[in-house]
């Protein structure tokens, strides 16, 4: 039940950051859906197409997830491919893609592109860093999205020439 309530409060985070990011962004425009950009598509399909083809070969999990052993004999590179595979079924594969889509739509229209991407592969190392002695085996995008997302909310919050 705990886990269930702090994932439901973590995507209501997440959805109402981005909310207030893109009401930052549209201040002073013409109202208009947010459109993706090419930045945005392209690192939403870097993490999508894997964690979506995991789905049908299951291997991609353990080949590709953070594993903290590995990682310690050499295999530094699961600090980043932990993100394009999912460890959270298909629900989780799911809604942590849709997330990741507001998000990125949202850093990408307050920053560009080149930001939100080293922003978003920053957190993606960071956050595997921070849980290898806690959760050494793993992987998926949630906590590297959440980041972008305070990142760009908090940035929306503190920047008066961004408001």
């Amino acid at each position: 039940m705990a886990d269930t309530v702090a994932g439901i409060a973590f995507y209501a985070v997440v959805v109402l950051a981005m909310l207030a990011a893109l009401r930052a962004v549209a201040a002073g425009r013409e109202p208009s859906p947010p459109r993706p950009a090419a930045a945005a598509v392209g690192l939403w399909l870097v993490v999508a197409v894997p964690s979506l083809v995991q789905l049908a070969v299951p291997e991609l999990l353990p080949a590709l997830e953070r594993d903290a052993g590995l990682i310690r004999a050499g295999q530094v590179w699961r600090l980043v491919s932990s993100a394009v595979v999912q460890d959270g079924g298909l629900v989780g594969t799911v809604s942590n893609l849709v997330i990741l889509a507001i998000t990125v739509v949202a850093a990408e229209r307050y920053w560009g592109g080149r930001r939100t991407w080293v922003t978003f592969w920053v957190a993606v190392v960071g956050a595997d860093l921070l849980v290898l002695g806690v959760e050494p085996v793993g992987g998926g995008n949630s906590m590297a999205t959440l980041a972008l997302a305070c990142a760009v909310a908090s940035n929306a919050l503190v920047s008066p020439s961004r408001r």
